[in-house]
C-alpha cells in the first residue's frame, strides 16, 4: 500500500497555526512518526496523482476548505511512503505530525482495536491530530 504525506507540525512561535514543510526541512518528529523515515520512497508525481491528491483533501471534512494557492502548496510538499500489507502507518495514541492521502490500498482503520472503516485510494487521513494538536484518534494499517 502506498499514501501520500505532508509533515506538518506546530511551530513553537506558530501560536496554533500549522506550517508546511517541504523536502530536506529538518523537523523534529514526533515519537509516533519516527518509522516513516525507512517508508520514503522517491516517486514523481503526474498530473493524475497532484489530481488524486487534491481530490482526497478537498474530501476531508477538515481541508476542504482550503483555498486553491495553499491546497497546491500542500500538494508539492507531499512525498510518498510505501507500506507492506500488515505494516502500521499511524498508531491510536501516538502523536502525529503527518496527513495522508492513500495512493493505493486498501488501508484499515481501529478504534480501540476494532476495525471501523476501510480507506481506498484517494481517501484521506490523519487531520484531527494535526489540527487539534492531539494523539492519534485511530490506528492505520495497510492491507
Amino acid at each position: 500500500s502506498g499514501v501520500y504525506s505532508s509533515e506538518l507540525f506546530r511551530s513553537p512561535t506558530s501560536k496554533g497555526r500549522k506550517k508546511a514543510v517541504g523536502k530536506g526541512d529538518q523537523v523534529d518528529q514526533g515519537p509516533g512518526d519516527e518509522h516513516f523515515a525507512k517508508h520514503r520512497q522517491e516517486k514523481e508525481k503526474d498530473d493524475a496523482t497532484c489530481e488524486l491528491i487534491a481530490d482526497g483533501i478537498k474530501q476531508n471534512r477538515f481541508c476542504k476548505a482550503l483555498e486553491a494557492e495553499h491546497l497546491k502548496t500542500l500538494i508539492g510538499t507531499m512525498e510518498y511512503f510505501a507500506f507492506e500489507a500488515g505494516e502500521t502507518i499511524v498508531t491510536q495514541g501516538e502523536v502525529g505530525n503527518y496527513f495522508f492521502v492513500t495512493h493505493n490500498g486498501p488501508l484499515e482503520v481501529s478504534v480501540d482495536g476494532t476495525v471501523t472503516n476501510t480507506l481506498e485510494r484517494g481517501a484521506a487521513f490523519g487531520a484531527i491530530s494535526l489540527l487539534y494538536n492531539c494523539p492519534r484518534t485511530a490506528t492505520v494499517v495497510a492491507k
